[in-house]
Order: structure tokens, then C-alpha cells, then sequence
């Protein structure tokens, strides 16, 4: 049968036991599980350091290694044409490969074969980046990859080993570890049900389920996400997108690429693209699921009561803030705490279905609008969008001189306020929070309270990028 999140969780959290049995655990468990095909991949033999190919059905039970390390550090690792020289070479030898192989994968090698695993995956290694066709889909698998393993083995070269066996030896340096920044990590610490830390003299230092807590509060990943006890399928778009910001891709086309598994979807590998992948990744995102937070990024504007701010009107010179899709994960930094609920409709939303098309206009958006005329406000709802307050969320919305239709307005995401000519950012977002309700005039409250002052479904365009 396959693997329930109860059966992930209880894997995740049976951190009462050594590393060795919680293994041993796990591997039971892959081993009873129907065969789980992902298509051709190499591994490494644990025992012999030696590459096999499995064009189609990959061993039950494989461990992969997750590290910060360079491709193409000799000192380090061996690419996956040097591992084919010397396999070469050793078998018109008989030296076994693996005394050869570099400390670290030498090091991953041998703690796997002590935990029982006869083979390992390594990026670097098992994948043939000459080769452009599968290294496009070695990238497009791995996130599978990582979730099928029997263990991930997330080396810190940058954390010392403990002077004993308390967690909190280690802590602050766990914390600082460069592992956590990086972009294609993120993936190591989600997809698998059990990733084992291991320090830089290669001892054990824990289970992500001992450091649930610790690496809740580096990453915002909630606690039950790391403990597998629910779904990345119910984080919003957006939550999932601020588990990413602030981290290094190795390449600009990385920002989108490590995150195709963790949102389920598969796009074309063009290296070479810079940052237009991640404006792909949103697109495909747009077209695959209706979730609105993908659009709540950006400065929240602030309500001042009494006070009526003018904003400028977006010229061609449109800032970056004011599209529809973010230019790069670290825009999606503070939705932490956003989040979707599927509620009863408020009063102030008439029934309607939210849509974005993508045509050469723009986002042709089904979306409710608001319009408050004594505050100087346009609105458009993100319905079912919350922020950490359990407040709505809402597009701030300007009306764009270079109006691509004369029959459809066109729209700018975000204002500027007069009063602060030359201000670099852009305020995109509103809550319907008190401050917005004292924002209204006394005769707007009474309608909103009773559902008469309330959002219109209306057909728009949006800009979509420069």
C-alpha cells in the first residue's frame, strides 16, 4: 500500500530511536511498498564507489546527499565524466573505485554502507550535465527523487561535531549553517521522510524531526509540514513561495527550477533564460491552480484615518512592483503567515468566480472590485486570501494611462502616494483590517456593515511583466 501522511509522520517523528533504527524503519516500509518507477537515474554502489544505470526501476531502498559543495570542485567531488574515467580505469585494474573518490563522497559512501544502503544518489555526480536532455529531466525528477529515498543525508560542512550527544551543543552553529540559505537545499529538507544531519567531521547530529522546532524558525516551514504531518498541498501558493525567499541559487533559472516538485508542476529547462523562469514558474502556477495568494507579494499600504491620499497615475515607466508576478522569490518574503480558507461568502462579496487568462494584452482578471471614492481607492479582492490576522486581502489597484483596450480598463498593481514624490516603493496590498474600516466614511461603514456597499465582479486587464 502506498505510504499514508500518518505512516510519513509517525517515520518522521520516531526520533525516540537511534539514526540506524529509524533506517531500518524506513527501509522496511520501501521495501513493502509497490515499485515506485521514476524513470532512468544513476546511483552510486556504497560499498565500491562504482555508477549503475536503472533505466526504469530504480532500487527500493537508495539514500541521497544533500551538501553546499561547488560542481566541478575536484578537491571535493568527482563529475559524472571523471567517475566514468576512473570506473574505467579501476576495472582494468581491479582497484575498487571508491578509494579514489574525493573525502566527502568517499565520507557519504561509507556512512551509507554503515547504515545498511548499498547505493547513493549524488547531484553532481549521477547526473551528465554535458548532456542537456538529461539534465533537464535528472531536474524535473528530482524532488521525486529526494521523496523516494530511503534516507537524505544533509551534510553541514560548517557545523562541528557536538561534545555530546545534546542537540543543544551544536545549535547555534546549526542555525548558521550555510545549508539553509541555499536554494536547491530546500527541496533536500522537504521531499524526504526522514533527512539526517550530519557535521563536518561526518557524525550524526539529528533527524529533521528532532530539529522540527530549530528549523521552523530558520525557515518558516510550519512543524507539521517538517514532521510530514501535512501536505505541502495545503500551504497556499504563496506561503510555499516565502519558504524560498532570501535563499542562493547557484543560477538565476535556479530560483524556479528547485521549486517545480515542491508546487507539482513541470515546464521546459532553459538554462540560459536568466530570470524569466521564475515568470514562467508563476504563469504555470496561473493556469494550473486558482490559489490568489500567488499575487499577494509586496508592501501592505497603511490606512491613515481622516486622511485622503492622492496616488500618481503609473506612466510608461512602470516599476516592477506594480505587475502582476513577482520578478524573484524574495518578494514573497513576508506571506509567511498568508494563508487560503474556504469559508462562508461574506456579505460583501457577491457570488462570481475569480479567473486570470493570459492574453497579448495582459491578464484579462474576473475579479471584485471596489472602488471607494472618498478614500481614493481602488480595490480588487483576492478572495478566500488571508493575512496572519485573519484579514482579507485586496490588489491595490491603479488605472493605467496606456490602456492596451477601449472597451476593458486597464490596470497597474500598487500606488504611489503624492506626498512622497521619488518614493522607491510601491504599496500593492491592502487588508481589510480596522485601520481600512476607519478609513471609510461614516455612511460607507453603515452600507458595508449591511452588505450594501460591497465588490462587483468586473472583467479587467493586468499587467503581467515589463
Amino acid at each position: 500500500m502506498p505510504r499514508t501522511y500518518d505512516d510519513r509522520a509517525m517515520i518522521s517523528r520516531s526520533a525516540g530511536g537511534t539514526v540506524e533504527a529509524l533506517i531500518r524503519e524506513q527501509a522496511g516500509r520501501l521495501m513493502e511498498t509497490p515499485a515506485r518507477g521514476s524513470g532512468p537515474i544513476w546511483l552510486l554502489n556504497t560499498a565500491r564507489g562504482e555508477l549503475q544505470y536503472f533505466e526504469s526501476q530504480p532500487p527500493a531502498v537508495y539514500t541521497v546527499f544533500s551538501g553546499l559543495h561547488a560542481w566541478g570542485d575536484h578537491a571535493e567531488e568527482m563529475m559524472f565524466p571523471d567517475l566514468q574515467s576512473l570506473q574505467q580505469t579501476c576495472a582494468e585494474t581491479g582497484i575498487s573505485p571508491l578509494v579514489h573518490l574525493p573525502p566527502m563522497m568517499r565520507s557519504a559512501c561509507r556512512l551509507a554502507e554503515s547504515h545498511g544502503i548499498e547505493w547513493i544518489w549524488m547531484d553532481f555526480a549521477c547526473i551528465d550535465i554535458r548532456n542537456a536532455a538529461e539534465l533537464a529531466q535528472a531536474i524535473s525528477q528530482m524532488y521525486n527523487i529526494y521523496a523516494k529515498a530511503t534516507v537524505c543525508y544533509a551534510f553541514l560542512n560548517d557545523v562541528p561535531t557536538p561534545s555530546s550527544h545534546a542537540l543543544n551543543d551544536t545549535l547555534p552553529s546549526f542555525m548558521r549553517s550555510k545549508w539553509h540559505r541555499s536554494m536547491w537545499t530546500l527541496q533536500a529538507l522537504l521531499a524526504p521522510d526522514l533527512v539526517v544531519f550530519v557535521s563536518s567531521t561526518w557524525s550524526v547530529l539529528g533527524t529533521k524531526s528532532d530539529y522540527a522546532a530549530t528549523l521552523a524558525a530558520i525557515t518558516n516551514i510550519p512543524i507539521p509540514v517538517l514532521q510530514c504531518a501535512q501536505p505541502l498541498s495545503q500551504i497556499c501558493v504563496g506561503r510555499r513561495m516565502s519558504w524560498a525567499a532570501k535563499r542562493q541559487p547557484g543560477r538565476y533559472e535556479d530560483e524556479a527550477y528547485c521549486l517545480l516538485g515542491i508546487f507539482g508542476v513541470t515546464m521546459p529547462i532553459l538554462y540560459g533564460e536568466g530570470r524569466m523562469a521564475f515568470l514562467r514558474l508563476q504563469e504555470e502556477l496561473m493556469r494550473r491552480t486558482p490559489d490568489p495568494t500567488l499575487f499577494a507579494w509586496g508592501d501592505v499600504y497603511h490606512f491613515v484615518p481622516g486622511m485622503r491620499v492622492a496616488f500618481e497615475e503609473h506612466g510608461p515607466d512602470h516599476m516592477q512592483d506594480s505587475f502582476l508576478l513577482a520578478p524573484t522569490p524574495d518578494h514573497f518574503e513576508h506571506l509567511g503567515g498568508m494563508q487560503l480558507i474556504n469559508g462562508p461568502r461574506p456579505k460583501y462579496l457577491p457570488p462570481g468566480d475569480l479567473r486570470f487568462s493570459q492574453t497579448p494584452s495582459g491578464i484579462l482578471a474576473h475579479i471584485p472590485i471596489l472602488k471607494l471614492h472618498a478614500a481614493g481607492l481602488t480595490l480588487g479582492l483576492l478572495p478566500e486570501t488571508y493575512n496572519s490576522d485573519n484579514h482579507p486581502v485586496a490588489l491595490l489597484l491603479t488605472r493605467c494611462t496606456t490602456s492596451v483596450s477601449s472597451k476593458i480598463a486597464t490596470y497597474d498593481i500598487g500606488a504611489r502616494p503624492v506626498r512622497r514624490p521619488g518614493a522607491s516603493e510601491v504599496p500593492r496590498l491592502v487588508y481589510l483590517d480596522p485601520d481600512f474600516m476607519a478609513s471609510l466614511t461614516l455612511l460607507e461603514r453603515s452600507l458595508w456593515a449591511i452588505g450594501w456597499k460591497r465588490f462587483t465582479w468586473q472583467s479587467i486587464y493586468l499587467r503581467l511583466t515589463s
